[in-house]
């Protein structure tokens, strides 16, 4: 008996969404064509299986040896090059494909003035230095989803989730596992939880980028829409001697890392929106090859009042054998001690159109 293997699959969905004139009778473009080897490539489909569709793709236009050349240097294997040399033989009488012409570019806003940019960067500083200090005492309900890639391969498996208390008081953060996988936890603490951890969302994270001693450089790097507001991007970099961007590994191993990354901060309030930071210059005998941080802040209501407070983060890592990424949402923020009939079921995931950029129109 036959069985299709999931590389298999993955082809079908792909000849499905993408290649909808795959067929004796019409045939495929070479566009589309490079599109199918392209993204298999991209999803480390085995050569063997690649090589098995092309063998049934019909082209609509002469394949020459530049394009068959420009693939294989884009990772096509070689039993997908040479099922694409066997189609330049055959499609040698075709006509010759039309130049691919490219879709004009949307207008884009200009970098602000210089002044104006000074001001944004001295205003989102001083906010980010001052903002712990404007924080309430808050309870809420922390949900961390956490998934492994094993082989690096982009096929994401859930690891568990993790349904915590997380208490801010006298600008420290404080943490109660209350459920894994729905099971109830007791006297657990998340560093007693293998697998990968993430924390410091709450200011810590803001505080190392604008601190003095990180003598960190603003730099306007592009415009974009996050939340359905207009926000200002700046990059930066902190050296490793400056750095506190800790890597921890099975935790054995530490290290401090220099990184970069990105400020989102609101064209309006001058508030930040989101921070993105990845390690850069990781030592080579350190087992860690990537580790990226972000998160989003949002408007959520405390008490009487509005706070632009931790929405979600995400954190990713990853070593020459698997890749690990942790999703935390913070949910359900309430002043302290104002949790008394609080329940620790798992919500539903936050709608990813809230981490979703747009390009501003001018």
């Amino acid at each position: 008996m036959h069985r299709l293997s999931r590389t298999g699959l993955l082809l079908i969905a792909f000849l499905v969404a993408t290649l909808p004139s795959v067929g004796a009778s019409q045939g495929i473009t070479l566009v589309k064509l490079r599109q199918f080897i392209e993204s298999s490539i991209k999803q480390k489909i085995p050569d063997r299986e690649i090589a098995q569709y092309l063998a049934h793709m019909t082209l609509t236009e002469k394949l020459d040896e530049e394009t068959v050349e420009t693939l294989q240097g884009d990772g096509a294997g070689p039993r997908t090059v040479a099922v694409l040399k066997g189609m330049i033989a055959s499609t040698s009488k075709l006509a010759v494909a039309a130049p691919e012409v490219e879709a004009p570019k949307p207008p884009t806003i200009p970098p602000p003035p210089y002044d104006e940019e000074q001001e944004v960067i001295k205003d989102m500083t001083d906010y980010a230095l001052n903002y712990t200090a404007r924080l309430p005492d808050f309870v809420c309900t922390q949900v961390t989803r956490r998934s492994v890639d094993p082989r690096h391969r982009g096929t994401w498996q859930n690891y568990d989730t993790i349904v915590s208390r997380l208490a801010y008081l006298d600008g420290h953060e404080s943490y109660e596992v209350k459920t894994v996988n729905n099971a109830i936890v007791e006297n657990k603490s998340m560093e007693q939880l293998n697998g990968s951890i993430s924390t410091g969302e709450f200011g810590s994270l803001m505080k190392e980028i604008f601190d003095g001693e990180s003598n960190a450089q603003f730099h306007f790097d592009h415009w974009t829409k996050l939340r359905g507001e207009v926000n200002y991007v700046f990059n930066y970099q902190i050296d490793q001697p400056r750095s506190k961007f800790s890597i921890e590994y099975n935790h054995e191993q530490r290290i401090y890392a220099a990184y970069k990354g990105l400020v989102y901060v609101n064209k309006a309030t001058h508030k930040i929106s989101r921070l993105f930071a990845e390690a850069i210059d990781i030592p080579a005998s350190f087992p860690v090859r990537k580790a990226t941080s972000q998160v989003d802040y949002d408007h959520e209501q405390v008490g009487t009042r509005e706070f632009l407070l931790p929405m979600k983060a995400t954190s990713f890592i990853t070593d020459g054998e698997m890749a690990s990424k942790s999703d935390i949402e913070f949910r359900m923020y309430r002043r302290y001690g104002a949790d008394s009939k609080i329940t620790y079921d798992i919500p539903e995931p936050l709608d990813e159109s809230k981490q979703k950029e747009e390009t501003p129109k001018p």
